[in-house]
């Protein structure tokens, strides 16, 4: 069997027919078997499951949610007109990383993967059995987790 060399492809052959700028890709086939010996397998995790395949999607949901928050002129108000609630209700870095949290994954179909804040409070781990993903904050939201209201203002003009 002889060695997989980078940039080689064996007899693997790609042939693109002509049509419109998007066709390429979904034309694209392949027109000679490869063979067993060029096979390489993939040194990343392919998806397992339905909630593997999810992950994109919810990261998606998740990010536009949180760049919503970082965009806000007034995160007080946001946050307590979506989750009708009260910022006295939070007087924690904790309690105010959970909030954020729970604004990030509202209307979001999770498919099994589990949220929570990060262990420095600076964003958000999205998890599946052994997967993690980390979404970060930001400064804005970073300063309201830890200091409260009262520095929001600050944080968003330094």
């Amino acid at each position: 069997m002889p060695p997989f060399r980078p940039g080689t492809l064996g007899s693997l052959k790609c042939v693109i027919s002509p049509g419109p700028a998007d066709w390429p890709v979904r034309n694209t086939r392949i027109s000679q078997s490869v063979p067993e010996a060029a096979v390489v397998s993939m040194s990343t995790p392919r998806p397992h499951s339905p909630a593997d395949l999810a992950l994109a999607p919810v990261l998606i949901e998740i990010e536009h949610n949180l760049a919503r928050l970082r965009s806000s002129e007034n995160l007080q108000f946001d946050l307590a007109l979506e989750l009708n609630d009260d910022d006295s209700r939070y007087s924690s870095a904790v309690e105010r990383a959970d909030r954020i949290r729970e604004y990030a994954i509202r209307d979001v179909q999770l498919h099994g993967w589990q949220v929570r804040s990060t262990q420095d409070f600076y964003g958000l781990a999205v998890e599946h059995g052994d997967y993690q993903v980390s979404l970060m904050f930001g400064k804005q939201l970073t300063g309201y987790v830890e200091h409260g209201a009262q520095l929001e203002g600050a944080a968003k003009t330094s």
